[in-house]
């Protein structure tokens, strides 16, 4: 994403020109955009004149249109995004309050015009123009005849593709031929599909797990057929991960980025963050559950306390409040980043932050131990 936001104030109005450069921008817009806010675009207005003949001859007409948001439609994986709203101003066929649906994508930049700039927001189009930030890795997770093929961001995860292919079990004598060929077929499928991930060749990294010794088979199969599939840069470059897993699934994407030999590697995405935090927060929880805290209420009032250690929670839970609870919750995040606590945001798109955010969307680890108040009943109480 390319934005200028050295003209904006935190907490105050401000109009910014957005152009988008990639997936992960328009999940990141899906966060930024709320509504009630104006956006100013070049749009397509289609207009139908009668001829002479008293044919309809039908037209599109460019205009530049300002809307008042009234939806934002993301939806995984898709190069655009539908804005609809309502127009601020009248145009050449419609008057000002009709509906108007602008499209976002990468051919042309926008204006987001907000009354109040929230150091949340500023922070998500900050680190979505910072390009050490948004590299994206792809990430090969397969098991016998099943290969996943991932691409992890900024903020999403997503499975690109999927390859399949049957290979027979060595049980007769003959058949290891017929095993062999079919994991060679496997092995080029997956290769086949890995090339098809945009800008796969200029990825810092790639990591290739599963069960047993497959990654490594897969990997030497690059290796011999690294011209062919232009892999030669990535292998002189180092590039190629190799992991070991449990089952070879691609719910396992958590499991991989824990890997010490994957977080020496990529440990400034923003996923590995959120799974290494997630996996203590539930590591934690299984050994005392008085050394954290779900809720909201009970994870704010024990941050207010000074008893948090690590303070998760999740971009929509953070996206989902209204302005002032939104801008208090931001305060007493900065508040406990200055004081020295971990503060984690996760993003919904990936798994840990799924995960979390079915949870509530915000939890805590604790400095120290703090017994849970239980409900207290009345004995003499009605049993409906």
């Amino acid at each position: 994403m390319r934005v200028d936001l050295s003209n904006l104030v935190v907490n105050q109005t401000g109009q910014v020109e957005i152009n988008i450069d990639n997936l992960e921008d328009f999940w990141t817009l899906a966060n930024v955009i709320r509504v009630g806010d104006r956006l100013r675009s070049q749009i397509r207005r289609k207009v139908t004149k009668l001829t002479s003949t008293g044919n309809a001859d039908k037209t599109q007409k460019l205009a530049i249109a300002t809307i008042e948001v009234t939806e934002v439609d993301y939806q995984p994986g898709v190069d655009e995004m539908n804005i609809r709203g309502r127009l601020v101003h009248d145009l050449f066929d419609a008057k000002e309050g009709s509906f108007q649906r602008v499209l976002l994508d990468a051919s042309r930049p926008f204006t987001l015009i907000k009354d109040c700039w929230d150091q949340f927001t500023l922070d998500e189009l900050k680190e979505a123009s910072d390009p050490t930030l948004t590299a994206s890795i792809a990430a090969v997770i397969m098991k016998s005849g099943v290969a996943s093929i991932c691409v992890v961001g900024r903020s999403t995860s997503v499975v690109f593709s999927t390859v399949t292919k049957a290979i027979p079990k060595i049980r007769t004598h003959g058949a290891s031929d017929k095993h062999s060929t079919a994991k060679q077929t496997f092995f080029g499928l997956t290769a086949d599909a890995l090339v098809k991930v945009p800008n796969i060749y200029d990825m810092p990294s790639i990591i290739v797990a599963s069960p047993g010794f497959l990654q490594h088979e897969f990997v030497t199969y690059l290796r011999n057929n690294q011209v062919n599939y232009k892999f030669q840069n990535i292998f002189a470059t180092n590039r190629i991960i190799e992991a070991t897993i449990s089952n070879g699934d691609a719910g396992e994407l958590d499991e991989v980025l824990l890997k010490p030999e994957v977080q020496s590697r990529v440990s400034v995405l923003k996923a590995v963050t959120a799974a290494k935090a997630y996996d203590e927060f539930m590591s934690t929880m299984g050994n005392n559950q008085n050394m954290v805290c779900l809720g909201d209420a009970d994870v704010i009032r024990l941050a207010k306390e000074g008893a948090v250690k690590t303070f998760l929670v999740t971009d929509i839970y953070i996206r989902t409040l209204d302005l002032a609870p939104r801008l208090e919750f931001l305060n007493l995040k900065t508040d406990l980043e200055n004081s020295g606590t971990e503060v984690v945001v996760f993003s919904s798109k990936h798994s840990s932050g799924l995960q979390l955010q079915e949870l509530g969307g915000i939890a805590a680890i604790l400095k120290y131990a703090v017994e849970k108040q239980e409900e207290e009943f009345d004995d003499d109480s009605d049993v409906g």
